[in-house]
């Protein structure tokens, strides 16, 4: 969780603090769906979501299998498939 004090910044700003820039679609992935079960901290005000260097940082050093990602839900009144990753209904 970004702790009071830290610094917020934007997505894009975040990205910029990495040796080769990533897109920031990779950031926002990173803080949606996470990597290995490890997701970016991020605090959303108002509409946009913004993290800290610390938690750039914490997530960088996170050991696999760390915090588990959330699992996305699916959008009310869409069809399910006895293939989607929900299982078969």
């Amino acid at each position: 969780m970004i702790a009071e004090g830290e610094r917020l910044l934007t997505l894009r700003q975040a990205a910029g603090l990495l040796p080769e820039a990533p897109h920031v679609a990779t950031v926002r992935r990173w803080a949606r769906r996470g990597v290995r079960g490890v997701c970016l901290e991020t605090v959303r005000l108002g509409s946009r979501l913004y993290t800290s260097a610390e938690a750039m940082d914490r997530f960088g050093r996170a050991p696999e299998g760390g915090v588990p990602a959330p699992r996305p839900r699916p959008a009310a009144g869409t069809r399910r498939t006895a293939g989607d990753v929900w299982g078969a209904w």
